[in-house]
């Protein structure tokens, strides 16, 4: 409600608002993935002439030069008494918008050399990317963070930060991906699990307890930016490490020329080092988007009436950050997965069940040869579609320890019945409860489902709320537990199947881990009577 000097009043939705500042945002976040998409105007790629180095080239005057695409065979060399560190410049030509990927290949070939890229223009002057405009402050507490760390990083302020938003601290930006879950825990940062992404090609560092660091919005260069009384972090074309911690020390670079004419590339070790054994191979060429889907199955036993997880891991390629959709059919009799699974855009996993009926009996090797996994992307307006190699070995257990059902509040599940899924519905920022209910053969443990990763295959922004110090359970001797599953107010409105997985653990005797049946979750914004108005968060 907006109320004016003059005695009127008016209500005004500023939903509209917060979401045009998200997509001005997303626009620039464009260069905010690991790595970018190359755009619709690119060149058809031809493989790179190979060259050696030709030294003298470690002055900028000195600049090899480069016809693109290009691969370098080259050499950081000792520093000399009262001289120098090796510096490596090399000139391309670059039209206005072009994109182009550096890369520096050492680790692989046993080189010693720690690398560190940088595009500079033609008179040596660096080249701004973008700036972050920092809107809100904090700092780490508890524990110092290193350099891998994806989870437990915790903030001061957290309450005030959102999922999505972009942490810059001492020259690293990194992604908030989970919120912290429990009075023990922190955030999750991108991607959810491994080694910590950054963005904008900055590298990930270690941060102290105290240190300080800020969420942050980016800005393309020449922006006009409304003061906040916060830092402003003007981001160069630079990399130490790869943001996608494929390379280990080695660097990737993405590059989106301002203008067309003359650049420099520099190739130095970050320490100042150098020698014979600190040789490299730099490519540059233009981006080509792509992935690469794999099918993880830890159990390839599958209870009869319970179900079996399987894991999908995609490895993006070149800046892809589009939805991967992987489908799974020609199962055996009595068998279903829960397919179609999205592996949602920037995420790189998803996760799905395959089910069996309580009648179902153990496949042969050829009925699962007949399995057919397919994922499919658009890249560059084009259908990419890959055959996946998965389910080889399927088996059946008839005596499983615990079987497991997930419904709503005031249903009962039939564990004879082989009835469709549960549906749940919840809407953007609300929390919703439901009940896990197993049922116990000769196993009268805890049964344990996890903690932060407890739901499994939720779209990203729901989680499973409220789980306290050891996570969701179910206490020795019972057979159901309440849980809560909250969404982030952002969140669009989408339909996907999630489970939840009893894990193996010394404490539960559970010799193997035993999913549930799929359940359907339903995202919906609520629906508003013609005289009502959407209440503001």
């Amino acid at each position: 409600v907006v109320g004016r000097l003059n005695g009127t009043w008016e209500t005004v939705s500023i939903q509209s608002e917060r979401q045009a500042l998200r997509e001005r945002i997303a626009d620039v976040q464009a260069t905010t993935t690991p790595s970018q998409v190359a755009g619709e105007t690119e060149l058809p790629e031809t493989p790179p002439d190979s060259v050696e180095e030709v030294e003298p080239n470690d002055l900028f005057a000195q600049a090899m030069a480069l016809e693109l695409p290009a691969l370098v065979h080259g050499k950081i060399f000792a520093p000399g008494e009262d001289v120098k560190p090796d510096l490596d410049f090399y000139r391309f030509s670059a039209k206005s918008g072009e994109r182009l990927l550096f890369e520096i290949r050492a680790a692989d070939k046993e080189s010693l050399l720690d690398s560190h890229l940088e595009v500079l223009r033609e008179d040596g002057s660096r080249i701004e990317r973008v700036f972050l405009q920092a809107v809100r402050d904090s700092y780490y507490t508890f524990i110092a963070i290193n350099s891998d760390a994806v989870d437990g990083q915790r903030l001061h302020n957290w309450e005030e930060m959102e999922l999505n938003e972009l942490l810059y601290a001492k020259g690293e930006v990194c992604k908030l991906w989970l919120y912290p879950n429990g009075p023990d825990a922190g955030f999750t940062m991108y991607p959810g699990e491994g080694k910590r992404f950054t963005y904008f090609d900055t590298s990930a560092i270690t941060h102290a307890l105290n240190e300080t660091c800020f969420i942050v919005e980016p800005h393309p260069p020449g922006a006009e930016l409304v003061p906040t009384g916060l830092p402003v972090f003007p981001i160069y074309f630079e990399n130490d490490d790869d943001a996608m911690r494929e390379l280990g020390s080695d660097s990737r670079l993405y590059f989106t020329a301002p203008q067309s004419g003359n650049y420099v590339v520099r190739v130095t070790d970050v320490r100042g080092f150098g020698g014979h054994q600190y040789h490299y191979d730099l490519t540059v060429r233009h981006p080509q988007p792509d992935f690469e889907v794999t099918v993880e199955m830890d159990e390839q036993s599958i209870s009869a009436g319970g179900a079996g997880e399987f894991t999908l891991r995609a490895k993006r390629v070149d800046g892809f950050e589009g939805e991967i959709h992987v489908d799974v059919r020609e199962l055996p009799a009595g068998f279903f997965a829960s397919a179609p699974i999205a592996i949602q855009e920037g995420q790189t996993f998803a996760r799905g069940v395959i089910r069996a009926v309580s009648s179902a009996v153990s496949p042969s090797a050829d009925d699962c040869s007949r399995i057919s996994v397919t994922a499919v992307a658009t890249i560059k307006n084009q259908t990419v579609e890959k055959r996946l190699a998965a389910f080889e070995r399927l088996e059946l257990v008839k005596t499983p320890e615990v079987l497991i059902r997930v419904v709503s509040n005031g249903s009962s599940p039939d564990f004879k019945s082989d009835d469709l899924p549960t549906e749940l519905f919840i809407a953007p920022g609300e929390t919703i409860s439901a009940r896990v209910i197993v049922q116990r053969h000769d196993m009268e443990n805890v049964v344990l489902f996890g903690r932060d990763d407890s739901g499994r295959n939720l779209p990203h922004g729901v989680h499973v709320d409220n789980v306290g110090l050891n996570g969701l359970m179910i206490r020795a001797n019972e057979n159901e537990r309440e849980f809560f599953l909250t969404a982030a107010k952002w969140i669009p409105e989408t339909t996907r199947m999630f489970h939840l997985k009893a894990n193996k653990d010394k404490r539960s005797g559970i010799d193997r881990e035993e999913a549930c049946w799929p359940v359907i979750l339903h995202v919906r914004k609520p629906v508003l009577a013609d005289n009502q108005s959407a209440k503001t968060p």
